[in-house]
């Protein structure tokens, strides 16, 4: 595939409850929100990233998506990243 449709949703609480959700996404991106009163901390906040096949639920728990935490590992599995000799990105 070379387009990926992803829905994010956020959230400054500890329990994400997700509403209706559109029929067509690849991807979900939760981000935990971070920071105080009404200013929001970016730098501080998480992004999980979750295939569609991955959601299997309406509400999620932040602390127990750590697996799903942006990282250079976690895009690698969604996007089958592969690094050449050359160290060029080939996206599968």
């Amino acid at each position: 595939e070379v387009f990926k449709a992803m829905q994010v949703k956020s959230s400054k609480n500890e329990i994400i409850t997700l509403g209706k959700m559109p029929r067509i996404y690849h991807l979900l991106a939760l981000v935990k929100l971070e920071g105080y009163d009404d200013n929001i901390l970016l730098d501080r906040s998480k992004i999980f990233l979750l295939k569609k096949d991955e959601v299997s639920k309406k509400k999620f728990y932040f602390n127990k998506l750590l697996g799903f935490e942006l990282s250079k590992s976690r895009i690698n599995e969604l996007f089958k990243v592969s690094v050449t000799s050359d160290n060029t990105a080939r996206i599968f």
